[in-house]
């Protein structure tokens, strides 16, 4: 595992063109119905070329912000953020999301449209966080890097990973070590 030893030791991206990015007139609007998150939701899991582990009832509840991306009548795509509250204990907004799913429609890829979104949810919604495949973040490494996301994080899923924004990494050591204490305490007991 590379990734520039997971960026320093420390989803679905599916628009990485990014040196071809065009302006665009990108819109947003939150996706509230869960039939709509659903559709969404489907449309990601088919579309999308790695492993896929579907979205839980409370990924896709009201812990998630869905978001629709168009411009003018045309849906373009749409991201889903998760909520992560756990870093609050020590010290970090309460309100620190996590990019779960990107999608964009095949029509509007190597369009720059995913990094409009990213760069969108990473300006108004607290993103800090984006989780996906380790070969997809170490093959788009750059990319990734460009966004603000230099620590990679693993997690319990054996093929996956967080990236992350350098401001979390304080918050993740200091969850991390609380962590290792717990399991240690309860080792001992």
């Amino acid at each position: 595992m590379n990734l520039s030893t997971l960026f320093n030791d420390s989803i679905a991206a599916n628009d990485i063109a990014y040196n071809n990015h065009q302006s665009s007139n990108i819109s947003f609007r939150e996706i509230t119905k869960s039939t709509e998150k659903h559709k969404w939701n489907s449309l990601f899991n088919r579309g999308y070329s790695g492993k896929v582990r579907n979205a839980t009832a409370y990924e896709l509840s009201k812990n998630a912000i869905f978001l629709l991306a168009y411009e003018g009548s045309k849906e373009l795509g749409y991201i889903r953020l998760i909520r992560h509250a756990e870093f609050a204990a020590y010290g970090a907004s309460e309100n620190i999301y996590c990019v779960g799913e990107a999608y964009v429609k095949h029509a509007y890829r190597n369009n720059g449209v995913l990094r409009e979104m990213l760069k969108h949810v990473i300006k108004h919604y607290n993103v800090k966080m984006i989780y996906l495949e380790i070969e997809r973040a170490e093959q788009y490494e750059d990319y990734y890097r460009s966004l603000g996301f230099t620590v990679g994080v693993l997690t319990q899923y054996i093929n996956l990973v967080y990236l992350c924004q350098t401001d979390l990494e304080p918050y993740i050591a200091a969850h991390h070590n609380a962590l290792k204490n717990k399991s240690e305490l309860a080792i001992a007991a």
